[in-house]
């Protein structure tokens, strides 16, 4: 069990009042999952609680820095933050505790639509610098002892990803996968370059391999091969505002393809490779209040010098 404790001493004699614990039945949760915790309260001398409540908290901060307009100053720091859950409960209700230990049980049904507990560091996005968002949760205990003292105790709760795709924070759905992409107006055309382009699955995970079908028409004809390109970039927009909107793109990994002559389709591969210990090395895909991360694989073609990009969901 992952727990945390508050201790309140006597301001005479230094020597322990009260001592206040969380303990949760489980290190890391999903959303829609039943939370199952026990509030400790260890008493030393007589506490009267005149109310004893507890908080389920889930709250996302973002952090950054922007050169200053004002020459004495280098750069400001700001912040923004957004609490989108604060439930509360009774722990228990008031009383008199004499001296010994007392244990209260909760019981709580997290939301099925909670976001998963994310941390995001980002040395430069459009303007901003230093960006540092953090999605999290905590279970909040307050005990209103006596003459207006007031213990708590703060226990982080860790919300992973489903297995299964779920709606975050503000509804990434998964949509299906897309039909071919083509370059608008130039198939119908005889003799002008196109590309066509779809995923095998729109959604895929780290050591997966995503498959692109590929179709290319090449003004030149003939026997000669041509050269397929793919990268896969990861696209953050970061919103703290109605006007106020940054964005940047990376390149996450590339492969080059000599592809034989021929009309007929042919298929790319590109490896989603794992991190160490078969962590995942590409960060998912999500929305959040703040943050927007998605993912696309351009794909291009030369000759005949064709390009489109396709949208990609990383789990």
């Amino acid at each position: 069990m992952a727990y945390s404790h508050s201790v309140l001493r006597n301001a005479r004699s230094g020597s322990v009042k009260w001592t206040l614990r969380v303990a949760l039945d489980r290190d890391t949760y999903h959303a829609g999952d039943i939370l199952q915790a026990n509030v400790f309260l260890y008493v030393v001398e007589p506490v009267h609680c005149n109310g004893f409540t507890g908080f389920i908290r889930g709250e996302e901060t973002i952090t950054w820095t922007e050169k200053s307009t004002r020459r004495a100053v280098g750069a400001e720091v700001y912040s923004q933050k957004n609490e989108f859950l604060n439930d509360k409960m009774i722990v228990a209700n008031p009383r008199m505790h004499g001296p010994g230990e007392y244990i209260f049980p909760v019981v709580y049904q997290l939301h099925s639509t909670l976001p998963a507990t994310f941390q995001l560091n980002c040395h430069s996005v459009g303007v901003m610098n230093s960006v540092h968002v953090q999605l999290g949760y905590v279970f909040h205990v307050c005990l209103n002892a006596n003459e207006g003292v007031v213990v708590e105790a703060l226990q982080e709760i860790i919300l992973q990803e489903a297995v299964l795709p779920t709606r975050p924070l503000m509804g990434l759905e998964v949509a299906p996968a897309p039909a071919l992409v083509v370059q608008p107006d130039l198939v119908s055309q005889d003799n002008v370059p196109y590309l066509l382009a779809s995923l095998d699955k729109p959604a895929f995970r780290s050591a997966e391999t995503v498959r692109v079908r590929c179709r290319v028409n090449s003004r030149s004809g003939g026997d000669e091969s041509f050269v397929a390109i793919l990268r896969l970039y990861e696209d953050i927009n970061i919103t703290v505002g109605p006007s106020k909107r940054s964005e940047c793109s990376r390149l996450v990994c590339k492969r080059r393809f000599q592809v034989a002559a021929g009309a007929a389709p042919f298929e790319l591969a590109l490896g989603l490779a794992a991190g160490s210990d078969g962590e995942p090395s590409l960060e998912r895909t999500f929305c959040s209040s703040f943050v927007e991360r998605r993912h696309h694989l351009a794909v291009e073609c030369f000759p005949p010098g064709s390009t489109t990009d396709l949208a990609i969901v990383i789990l």
